[in-house]
């Protein structure tokens, strides 16, 4: 459910980004405020947001054949240097990487993708434990999740593996799920 509302959360935000946010005008009559792609830049420049890539190609660039877009892969390097924590962020990564060349009418396919996700989840949640010094695991998972989703295209395409989730039962992983 708390997956729903966030994908539902970052459809209206990617929404308002591509639609260019009620038109580019300034509230105050004064100078049009920056184009969305503009601000998104000078956000990344400023290392407020990570530098992501926003082609049209579901799955990005991923030179070094890891299975882990390298614009999410730079992303986790810079910012988990504990091995355990950087090691639980990229199986993420990679599972999330999953959703979108899985065949979608492939139902046990769909669902391994799925199970992939939930044992990726649950080691970060193992991993970043209640009082560490990086982030708390529900922020980790939520962020690498956005990252992944951060286009219309990749976000459609992980709405519909959603939907090819409909009716599926699921149990949480134990013990250590962690790669």
């Amino acid at each position: 459910m708390n997956r729903v509302l966030l994908v539902l959360s970052l459809t209206g935000l990617l929404t308002a980004c591509l639609d260019g946010g009620g038109g580019g005008g300034s509230s105050d009559g004064g100078t049009d405020s920056p184009a969305p792609a503009t601000g998104l830049a000078a956000l990344e420049e400023a290392g407020e947001i990570p530098k992501l890539d926003r082609s049209t190609d579901l799955t990005g660039p991923d030179v070094d054949q890891d299975n882990v877009r390298d614009d999410i892969a730079t992303h986790i390097d810079q910012h988990y240097t504990n091995e355990a924590q950087r090691n639980a962020a990229l199986q993420a990564a990679r599972a999330m990487q999953e959703v979108f060349t899985v065949d979608l009418d492939d139902q046990v396919a769909v669902k391994e993708v799925n199970r992939q996700i939930a044992r990726a989840d649950h080691c970060i949640y193992l991993v970043f434990e209640e009082g560490n010094e990086v982030k708390p695991a529900a922020q980790v998972s939520r962020e690498l999740e956005a990252m992944a989703t951060n286009t219309k295209a990749r976000l459609t395409r992980y709405l519909e593996f959603n939907k090819a989730l409909d009716g599926s039962i699921w149990t949480t992983p134990r013990g250590n799920t962690c790669e």
